[in-house]
C-alpha cells in the first residue's frame, strides 16, 4: 500500500463495536510518530470509522463470531489502513449518492461517500467472501 513503513499493526478481532474505540486509540499513535495535521488526522478518524462500522453492521451484520482484519501503515508522507471483513460482499455500483435529493433523508448511504472524499486513495473490492476496504491519506 506504502512503502518506507515506519509504524505498522495488524489486527484481527471479533465483531464489536469496540473495535471503533480500539482502533481510534491504535490512530491516536501516529501523531506522536509523525507530524500531521489536525484536519488530516480528524479526516482519518471519520473516515476509518465509517469503514469499520460499515465492516460491523454491513459486512458482518453484527455477527460475533465473524472477524474484521485491520492492517494499518504508516511511514513520514502517508497513513494507510486497510479493513476486511467476512460478510456476503456488495455491489459499490448500488450504493447510492447520499447528495441526492431522494437519498439526503435514507438511514444509510454516506459512509462509503465518505471515505473516498476524506481519503486520498480509496479502493474497494467484493467478493461472496466479503468486503476489503482501502484508503490511503496523504500527510503532507
Amino acid at each position: 500500500m506504502i512503502d518506507d513503513i515506519i509504524y505498522k499493526i495488524e489486527k484481527k478481532s471479533k465483531t464489536t463495536k469496540n473495535l471503533v474505540k480500539d482502533v481510534e486509540i491504535l490512530i491516536s499513535k501516529i501523531k506522536d510518530i509523525v507530524e500531521v495535521s489536525d484536519q488530516i488526522y480528524y479526516n482519518i478518524i471519520v473516515a476509518v470509522t465509517e469503514g469499520i462500522n460499515n465492516a460491523i453492521n454491513h459486512g458482518n451484520k453484527s455477527d460475533k463470531e465473524k472477524d474484521i482484519k485491520i492492517d494499518i501503515y504508516l511511514n513520514k508522507n502517508a497513513f494507510a489502513i486497510q479493513i476486511e471483513d467476512q460478510g456476503e460482499g456488495f455491489e459499490i455500483e448500488n450504493v447510492k449518492d447520499p447528495r441526492n435529493h431522494e437519498n439526503l433523508l435514507k438511514d444509510n448511504g454516506r459512509g462509503v461517500f465518505l471515505m473516498k472524499e476524506l481519503s486520498n486513495d480509496f479502493q474497494i473490492s467484493s467478493s461472496v467472501s466479503g468486503t476489503v476496504v482501502k484508503m490511503i491519506f496523504n500527510l503532507k
